[in-house]
């Protein structure tokens, strides 16, 4: 059976305590697949610093990263938010 977690961090970009507590469980749990997302800016906070880092993080914990920034507009929804997914 397939291990999925998913986890939606708030105030990643404020403190980055957050993503500490994130790399902690999954290298504790280790789930096979994982479903990150956060504010679509995260790429390019401290000049795509804070991105490298969170993504180097990943792929020393055996993760092949892969990302995307969406909107539920593009889905049929009238909302226009876009959001970064990390899988």
């Amino acid at each position: 059976r397939r291990k999925l977690l998913y986890l939606q961090m708030v105030g990643v970009i404020v403190n980055g305590f957050s993503w500490t507590v994130v790399l902690d469980i999954l290298e504790v749990h280790k789930p096979r697949y994982v479903i990150l997302e956060n504010v679509a800016n995260l790429k390019g906070h401290d000049n795509g610093n804070t991105w490298e880092t969170i993504s180097n993080k990943l792929n020393d914990l055996g993760y092949s990263v892969k990302d995307e920034i969406i909107s539920p507009h593009q889905f049929g929804i009238p909302q226009h938010r876009k959001r970064i997914y990390i899988v």
